[in-house]
C-alpha cells in the first residue's frame, strides 16, 4: 500500500517539475533592438513607429499577404520580443530542382509553417 502511495507522490511530483511554458521565453532586456537608430531624422523616426505599432498591433489576412500556412496573425504572434525572440515553432524551407516532381510552391511559397 505504501508502495503505491510513493509511486503517486513521486508521479505527480514529476508532473508539477515537468510542466513549464512551452512558449518562447523573452529575450534578455539588453538583447531588445525595441528602439530606432541613433540619428533618425523626424519622418524616419515616425516611420519607425509606425513600423513598430505594425508588427505587433496589425492583424494580417491572406489577402494582406499573410500565407495560407502560418499560424499567427500578427508579426509579434511568431516573432517575440521584436523579433529577437526564440521561436516557439520551427520553419523547414524546401525545395527540388527535378523538373518531374510537382512543385511545392501551392503549400507556402517553399516554406513548411
Amino acid at each position: 500500500m505504501s508502495k503505491i502511495i510513493y509511486f503517486f507522490i513521486g508521479l505527480s511530483l514529476i508532473a508539477l517539475l515537468g510542466c513549464e511554458n512551452f512558449g518562447p521565453e523573452e529575450p534578455m532586456e539588453f538583447e531588445l533592438l525595441d528602439g530606432p537608430l541613433d540619428g533618425l531624422s523626424v519622418s524616419e523616426q515616425q516611420l519607425f513607429l509606425a513600423g513598430d505599432i505594425a508588427f505587433n498591433d496589425d492583424v494580417f489576412t491572406v489577402e494582406k499577404g499573410l500565407g495560407p500556412l502560418f499560424v499567427g496573425t500578427s508579426c509579434a504572434s511568431c516573432h517575440s520580443g521584436d523579433g529577437k525572440g526564440h521561436p516557439f515553432n520551427q520553419l523547414v524551407r524546401f525545395g527540388n530542382n527535378n523538373l518531374n516532381l510537382p512543385s511545392m510552391l501551392s503549400l507556402g511559397d517553399g516554406r513548411n509553417q
